[in-house]
């Protein structure tokens, strides 16, 4: 019995110290011992858990209650994932992941972080990617990143930064991709993008610039994707994408522009994609886009007064192959040559404008690949029925998972909310148009024909009036036209019937 005894004390103790070496999962959380991934995801903790396998690599904490780090990850020297999002972290420290020098990721977005220090990020030499989004940050200083060798993402987006300190960027020499969305930044940080040229992506979204100055980005030789939505832009200097010769994406949408700020294209030879729509010009003018001579697609969408689209407004881009032209509510006129020449257009999408109507020469409608008239207060008549053709005799939807040929009818009140494509001619009155053509010609034709008789009847009258006043005054004597001047005066009646005597003599050379 003893023997027995001993042997199951041995097993527990055995079973204890196996799961000491391995480590103890808290209550609801999953602990996979083969993978070394911990989730602890709304676990309701308030402080990081200790007793976790010190092999750990992976660990989920969002959702939680935490309020500070301190040296809680002293133990995991092997962590390469951590996700703190969303607990309630104050500040992180100083130098409280000196030991993660293999960690690869940290996710530390809304909390109620309120500032950095120089050494807060010791030691993460590994990190790639680290957001801090969604914090109370207002200030970023000098050096804070500079232990951050291999960060190519740095996301620091929802903050309330005012101040970036001339060097605060130092150290990021591998940096793809910096995120200072919706922070409080009054002006474009030009002398703290110095120390990352090689910098690929930017967005500042959602700052105060009302100004954009001359030579805002000069130093960012590299970008390719710049993002300045809805960042209260009244002016863009000529000069102010100096610099940015291979800017391939440039979004400008949700502006104060009152114009499209074409002067300031040239430099952006490389540009393949623009987006420029809630914005406040009202017109599209010839050559608005010149100097972009690359681009293959322009955006333009829900710009509350924009109403005209005139000449030539896209001819300098050669190489547009995609238009997209969305809800814009007073958009409802587009000149027949605004795409002259764009030989290379493949998609033109004019969804929830104010057309009635569209002129068959004003794109290429058989070459497009794709195009998208809904959600417009088309008039369906006999003036679409070329459209009607398109719609029934191509199968546009094959490539793509929507149906863009699903164009309603907003009038006459009888084909209402019907679609397009599934009338006939008949149903455009296009018959009947051709009745009423034929009969405005017939009528027009009758119309000169009476017009013509009656100018050569009356033709034909005055010249016989001329005949007979010549032949008279040859045939009258010079004596006798004094009393014929005097009948046409009025003369008495004796002298009127003797006049007409001599001009009706019915036997001539005889006098009366």
């Amino acid at each position: 019995m003893k023997k027995q005894t001993l042997i199951v004390t041995c097993l527990i103790m055995a079973i204890s110290l196996r799961y000491t070496v391995l480590g103890l999962c808290p209550i609801r959380c999953q602990c996979n011992e083969e993978r070394l991934v911990v989730i602890c995801d709304g676990a309701g903790l308030d402080v990081v858990p200790i007793t976790l396998n010190p092999d750990l690599r992976e660990l989920h904490l969002s959702k939680n209650s935490i309020k500070g780090i301190m040296a809680a990850f002293s133990v995991y020297h092997n962590l390469e994932y951590l996700d703190m999002t969303n607990n309630q972290l104050v500040a992180l420290g100083r130098k409280n992941f000196q030991l993660q020098e293999k960690l690869h990721i940290l996710l530390l977005g809304h909390n109620m972080i309120s500032s950095l220090h120089r050494s807060t990020f010791d030691g993460l030499s590994g990190l790639q990617i680290l957001k801090i989004a969604g914090n109370f940050i207002r200030e970023l200083p000098d050096g804070v990143f500079t232990e951050l060798v291999s960060l190519e993402v740095l996301d620091l987006s929802e903050n309330s930064i005012d101040t970036i300190s001339r060097d605060a960027f130092m150290g990021l020499e591998s940096l793809k991709i910096l995120l200072l969305k919706d922070n409080k930044l009054g002006h474009v940080p030009t002398s703290s993008f110095s120390t990352i040229s090689h910098v690929l992506s930017i967005d500042l979204g959602l700052n105060n610039f009302p100004i954009l100055p001359d030579n805002g980005f000069f130093n960012l030789v590299s970008l390719e994707k710049l993002k300045l939505d809805s960042c209260g832009i009244r002016e863009i200097q000529r000069n102010a994408f100096k610099g940015l010769e291979n800017l391939i994406y440039l979004l400008l949408q949700d502006n104060l522009l009152d114009s499209i700020p074409t002067k300031a294209f040239p430099y952006l030879k490389k540009l393949l994609e623009l987006s420029i729509g809630q914005n406040n010009m009202k017109t599209i003018q010839s050559k608005s886009f010149e100097g972009l001579i690359n681009m293959q697609t322009i955006t333009i969408n829900s710009a509350p007064y924009l109403e005209r689209i005139e000449s030539e407004a896209f001819v300098p881009n050669a190489r547009l192959q995609h238009v997209i032209l969305n809800h814009n509510k007073k958009l409802k006129y587009i000149d027949r040559n605004a795409f002259t020449s764009l030989t290379l257009l493949r998609s033109v999408s004019l969804r929830g404008n104010d057309f009635q109507t569209f002129i068959k020469e004003t794109l290429p409608w058989s070459d497009l690949e794709r195009f998208d008239l809904r959600d417009n207060p088309l008039t369906c008549n006999c003036s679409l029925s070329w459209l009607l053709h398109q719609l029934q005799t191509r199968n546009y939807s094959d490539a793509f998972d929507v149906d863009f040929t699903h164009i309603r009818c907003e009038n006459p009140p009888v084909l209402r909310d019907l679609t397009l494509k599934g009338l006939t001619i008949d149903d455009l009155g296009c018959h009947e148009h051709q009745t009423q053509k034929i009969l405005t010609w017939t009528f027009a034709a009758i119309g000169v024909l009476l017009v013509a008789t009656l100018v050569v009847v009356l033709w034909y009258r005055q010249r016989f009036a001329n005949d007979l006043k010549i032949k008279c005054n040859t045939s009258i004597p010079e004596s006798h036209r004094y009393r014929l001047d005097n009948h046409l005066r009025g003369a008495s009646s004796p002298e009127q019937e003797w006049v007409v005597k001599i001009g009706r003599d019915p036997f001539p050379g005889r006098l009366v």
